[in-house]
């Protein structure tokens, strides 16, 4: 994947995520940047103005890329997965799964792996049994 950072420099330079390259919309866009970028890369893109985002999407798109966007922008993903609050210590099951998940998105997207000392376990696909139902009985229909 390459991870585009849309905001300005200023921006950039004060936090992002730690794989991600900046690149102004106007150098992004140029002819020359759209013929570097490789359409067997995952490009997403990540602001914190929707309206941005959206806009050099929709113009990646019309260049034959296959462009992602990051859900929420930035403040989302920083406060969400790059910093996120540790479970107390009466949580549920559930969001002990949901801290070791955003850990795992957390480590991965700043180049430590995968889920590197998150002991992340990703719950199995359940395994469901049919209900069985008897079958409707079939109506007789008289005759004329």
């Amino acid at each position: 994947y390459m991870l585009v950072d849309l905001r300005d420099s200023q921006q950039y330079e004060k936090n992002h995520i730690k794989t991600a390259e900046n690149i102004a919309i106007q150098q992004l866009l140029a002819p020359t940047t759209l013929e570097e970028l490789s359409s067997d890369k995952r490009i997403i893109l990540y602001s914190d103005q929707a309206s941005q985002t959206e806009k050099v999407y929709i113009a990646l798109k019309q260049a034959g890329l296959n462009p992602y966007v990051l859900e929420g922008g930035f403040r989302h993903w920083h406060n969400r997965y790059l910093n996120p609050a540790a479970p107390s210590a009466d949580a549920s099951e559930a969001e002990i799964q949901d801290y070791k998940t955003r850990m795992a998105l957390k480590n991965y997207f700043e180049g430590k792996g995968h889920a590197a000392g998150t002991n992340m376990n990703l719950p199995q696909k359940t395994i469901r049994t049919p209900v069985r139902r008897p079958k409707k009985k079939k109506k007789k229909l008289g005759g004329c």
